[in-house]
């Protein structure tokens, strides 16, 4: 969701926008030639940004309120499954958690 489906999404809608308003003469519509037709890059970068956090905000909402605990780490599965273990982001000592049931969301940055 952070650096890859919305931020995706976000532009290329904008370059559907731009991508109509080239074809648009096509259409009877005027002024694609205008001086006043332009395209603030830095707008549309802090909006989808702004997006994101909101979304985030939205999931995180949702999760407490679902009764589900957030834990940002390293994590791998031990003890066949029972357990997991997390590393805690910015560094720290492992730590062992037990719970009926449990996810790992492997996130991913683009490389």
């Amino acid at each position: 969701v952070n650096v890859g489906c919305v931020p995706k999404k976000v532009m290329w809608n904008a370059a559907s926008i731009a991508e109509t308003l080239h074809d648009m003469k096509h259409y009877g519509f005027s002024g694609y030639e205008s001086e006043d037709l332009s395209f603030d890059w830095s707008f549309i970068k802090e909006n989808r940004d702004k997006y994101i956090v909101r979304l985030n905000g939205i999931y995180d909402r949702n999760m407490a309120n679902s009764g589900v605990q957030s834990i940002l780490g390293t994590a791998s599965f031990a003890e066949g499954g029972k357990e997991v273990v997390v590393t805690p982001e910015g560094g720290g000592e492992p730590v062992t958690y037990k719970a009926k049931n449990v996810l790992i969301a492997t996130g991913g940055y683009p490389t």
